[in-house]
This record gives C-alpha cells, sequence and structure tokens, in this order.
C-alpha cells in the first residue's frame, strides 16, 4: 500500500474535518488473518477508525485492533467529564497536571463514540448469530418487493 499511502492519509485527514469515521478498505485476501492483521494496524497507525470487511470471520480480529482500549476509554471519560464540568470550556483546563484544550475534549469524545459503536454492533452481531443458530426458520433475504436479494441486480430474470 506505499504507492497509495497520500490517498489513505488524505482519507483519514478528510475525515477528522468532516467529523465522521475514517473507513479503511477492503483486504481482499480475507483468508490471510496475518495480512489482514497488519493491514488493519497500519490503518488504525494512520488514523482510520474500522476496516471495511468482506468475511464475517474477519470481524472479531478487527474490533480487537480498532477498539479502543480500556485505558483509551477511561481517558477519554476523565476528559469529556472535566471538560464539560469546567467553567472554562472552549479554553484550557488541567487535569492531573496536563493541558487539556478543546482539541483533545473532541479526540476524547471521538474516542468514546467509537467506543460505543463498536461495543453495539458487537452485541447486535452476537445477538443476530444467536437467533440464527436457535432458529431452524430460513431467514427472509428479500427485498421489500419480494425479490430475492441475490437477484436483484440480475437482469436475466
Amino acid at each position: 500500500r506505499k504507492n497509495i499511502m497520500h490517498a489513505l492519509q488524505t482519507v483519514v485527514l478528510a475525515s477528522r474535518a468532516a467529523q465522521i469515521r475514517a473507513v479503511d478498505g477492503v483486504y481482499v485476501h480475507f483468508k490471510d488473518i496475518d495480512g489482514f492483521t497488519k493491514e488493519c494496524v497500519q490503518g488504525k497507525e494512520l488514523g482510520f477508525d474500522g476496516k471495511s470487511l468482506i468475511h464475517p470471520d474477519t470481524i472479531d480480529q478487527a474490533n480487537s485492533i480498532f477498539r479502543p482500549s480500556q485505558k483509551a476509554v477511561a481517558e477519554a471519560t476523565t476528559i469529556v467529564d472535566a471538560y464539560e464540568k469546567s467553567s472554562n470550556q472552549g479554553g484550557a483546563i488541567a487535569i492531573n497536571s496536563r493541558l487539556v484544550e478543546e482539541l483533545h475534549y473532541k479526540e476524547a469524545k471521538r474516542i468514546l463514540g467509537l467506543h460505543r459503536f463498536i461495543e453495539t454492533k458487537t452485541l447486535a452481531i452476537a445477538k443476530s448469530m444467536a437467533i440464527a443458530s436457535s432458529t431452524t426458520e430460513t431467514p427472509d433475504l428479500s427485498l421489500s418487493n419480494g425479490t430475492p436479494a441475490a437477484h436483484a441486480n440480475d437482469k436475466s430474470s
């Protein structure tokens, strides 16, 4: 990915400027766990918040890499709580002898939002898988008009 590094960094910068999540592109060799892991780690180091996935077997690995650590969540919580209680919002405050400004507050809120997002999605996936394994019913994969989803773009029928 060395040849597209500038583009990857531009995506992260544009996402931060727009205050939206930066999601790294697909790793097509999804059975190559070492390669997938290396690309996820590189993506996180570049500032991506997650990875586009094409196979459910990669969900746990991606989440383990992109999920903020408990330490990061605790620090972010401390920053958000202190900043929101401060009468100097928009300015600087001190937390444990550390200068905290609005940019740190915004980054802390981003970390907490990412943490909640991953936790919510992880719970939803676990619930969905539990329901699927406890029923013998075939899930309804049709679109709202009754067309089977697998054939929605098939022009031959």
